[in-house]
């Protein structure tokens, strides 16, 4: 293949054509760098390096080390942000990744989203593919994708990169280039070495943040309720050696071993893919975790751990449900109240189904007050139940406060509600 340098672009050409397959814009480069030995393929007699956008890294390989070294010195001189001194941003700004950027890109779809023919993709494009997973990055001293990590860790720094990403020292590029090669991390994340429940559990959880977050930060969020369904089906990750899209990662994986939403046509709109690594035990209080940046929700998420997963998740639950159930006396004596969306479309997760299984499971994370009223109550035929509308109007989420979270949290694992009184 022939490559050639022009004032704004490089052009790649296929031998003997004129017509190229490939152009990068010289404005949308923002690093070139020589590649070590152990972060190339196994090509021993040749030499690399890789010209980086803000969604792709190509990488180039040549013959010879001289000529490698010219093309990073001329790409160097040319581009917009040398290599060697990268601009810092304004230290007072309010944040670290800058959406601006992105705006300057022509196709973000094109730019951030590929279709690999490694598996059969279908609707699902990859989003984490900013740079590629070489055979040989395994070796121990590879220090761009760092192997050794555990699952949970990578995925943990992902989400705090994504939802916490201010950094006086580096410019906003940097921070978005960190977050999104975090991304990248992931395919090496192994989920056959994780077989405790309340791991998975937490990292699924932050797989699905990381993944709103990428997708919005990037592409921005489905514009109406109508390209929800294909948005959610079309963002997809790399990882373990496999590939979801976020409507697999919800129904597939986190919620697999519970119920399909009560929507009639969910039975055949939603996936029915299956996966080796999904979770076998059903949870109630996912319902609430699962947060998609709509404002029907809390505007912010933890980040999951193992060793705090029940913890956190009664956090969640009391967060969401504290902040929209309302009780309401009626006329004859009895009571209204007003559940979340979520508790009407999943009521089978909570016990039988029933209007009564939803707020007696619900009930101990309720506004103290709340829990007194429904204590007094023996039978809930005196109480009607109502469900609020779901937002659809999404966007960006917030790193809840963790201190804050601790402080706060309810040690409700343990407790467990009277027999239900009919």
């Amino acid at each position: 293949e022939v490559a050639r340098i022009h004032s704004n672009k490089i052009s790649f050409y296929p031998p003997f054509k004129s017509k190229p397959t490939h152009r990068i814009s010289l404005q949308n480069i923002v690093h070139v760098s020589k590649l070590s030995r152990n972060e190339c393929p196994e090509f021993p007699s040749h030499h690399f390096m890789a010209i980086e956008t803000l969604g792709r890294t190509i990488y180039l390989m040549f013959k010879n080390e001289k000529d490698r070294d010219e093309w990073i010195q001329a790409l160097t001189n040319l581009s917009r942000m040398p290599a060697s001194s990268p601009s810092k941003s304004n230290s007072n700004a309010e944040s670290s990744i800058c959406s601006d950027m992105i705006l300057m890109i022509d196709d973000p779809t094109d730019e951030f989203l590929q279709k690999p023919s490694l598996w059969d993709c279908k609707q699902r494009r990859i989003l984490n593919c900013r740079k590629f997973l070489f055979n040989n990055s395994h070796d121990e001293t590879f220090t761009t994708f760092p192997v050794k990590r555990s699952a949970s860790s990578l995925v943990q720094d992902a989400l705090r990169r994504a939802l916490d990403p201010i950094d006086e020292v580096s410019s906003e590029e940097q921070n978005l280039r960190a977050f999104l090669d975090s991304a990248c991390a992931l395919k090496h994340a192994d989920l056959s070495q994780v077989v405790d429940e309340r791991e998975k559990i937490a990292f699924f959880l932050n797989l699905y943040h990381v993944m709103i977050m990428h997708a919005f930060l990037v592409l921005g969020p489905p514009d109406s309720t109508f390209k929800w369904l294909k948005y959610f089906n079309m963002i997809s990750y790399q990882c373990s050696d496999d590939i979801f899209s976020l409507a697999e990662l919800e129904h597939c994986i986190i919620r697999a071993a519970m119920n399909y939403p009560s929507q009639f046509v969910s039975k055949f709109v939603l996936p029915k893919s299956h996966y080796s690594f999904a979770l076998t035990r059903g949870d109630y209080r996912i319902n609430f975790a699962l947060n998609c940046g709509s404002p029907s929700n809390p505007g912010f998420v933890p980040i999951y751990t193992a060793d705090q997963i029940d913890v956190q998740l009664d956090k969640t639950a009391s967060t969401y449900l504290q902040r929209v159930v309302e009780f309401k006396k009626s006329t004859k004596g009895g009571f209204t109240v007003t559940l979340p969306k979520v508790c009407q479309w999943f009521a089978d997760d909570f016990c039988n189904g029933s209007n009564e299984s939803v707020l007696r499971s619900v009930q101990k994370y309720l506004d103290p007050s709340h829990q007194n009223i429904l204590s007094k109550i023996t039978w809930l035929g005196d109480v009607a139940i109502k469900y609020l509308n779901y937002s659809f109007e999404c966007s960006n989420l917030m790193l809840e406060d963790e201190q804050e979270g601790v402080e706060r949290s309810l040690s409700l694992e343990n407790e467990y509600l009277e027999p239900l009184k009919v």
